[in-house]
């Protein structure tokens, strides 16, 4: 694989952003074949996170740090065609598949993240599901997740449920306790992760105000 130098990443991060930077780097120069480097970073970031202390998340960026760094390391890729996208790709589908903790928490910081970078081109795409016939719409490849039963893959009925869901997780503690309501939410979301999650939140709502503007616009455009 074509390979590119990271080092002028580890200038003023913290200690757990260098461990994760460190694990990012092996990895992805850990072989030139992609099946071969996803599968060593898939295990050494299930390490990673399995080896965290239990009342690591005072600590707040233990568990942001990977997907802080993994950032980075995109922004320095020169196009969407290099093939360390792929390795992120199976890296992520890997830990998917072994569940737990780790893929509640890497779910809800791709879910914040795309919707604070595409917010905007998300809700277009959501609007056009109005003009779908029920079978079109069965037909979709963007299906909602269990929570979701019932709320059509293509819809604002959809968007309105993702800012729901991000308000609960946004309640949870940022640190653990020995609080007896203490929940496995509180104790993968750290204080960094759940300012993401109201970032999130308020690039949902700055898009709704778009959009109300935009069709307040289309209203007085037709009516004039």
């Amino acid at each position: 694989m074509a390979e590119i130098d990271l080092s002028g990443l580890f200038k003023d991060i913290t200690p757990n952003q260098a461990k994760a930077l460190r694990i990012l780097d092996e990895g992805l120069h850990s072989s030139h074949d992609k099946a071969a480097a996803a599968a060593k970073l898939t295990d050494d970031l299930r390490l990673y996170f399995e080896s965290a202390n239990p009342e690591c998340t005072d600590d707040s960026d233990y568990f942001d740090s990977p997907w802080t760094m993994l950032l980075a390391v995109v922004h320095e890729l020169p196009s969407f065609e290099h093939p360390w996208l792929d390795v992120f790709a199976a890296v992520i589908h890997g830990l998917r598949r072994q569940g737990g903790p780790v893929t509640m928490f890497q779910n809800v910081w791709i879910a914040a993240e795309w919707l604070i970078r595409c917010g905007t081109l998300l809700y277009r795409e959501l609007c056009t599901g109005a003009d779908l016939t029920a079978e079109e719409q069965a037909k979709s490849n963007f299906k909602p997740g269990p929570l979701a039963e019932g709320v059509l893959p293509i819809s604002l009925e959809r968007w309105n449920f993702w800012r729901s869901r991000l308000l609960e997780l946004s309640r949870a503690k940022p640190s653990v306790g020995n609080d007896e309501d203490f929940t496995l939410v509180d104790s993968v979301l750290s204080d960094i992760t759940l300012a993401h999650i109201k970032k999130a939140i308020s690039a949902i709502d700055s898009v709704n105000r778009w959009g109300i503007t935009r069709w307040v616009l289309t209203w007085f455009g037709s009516a004039a």
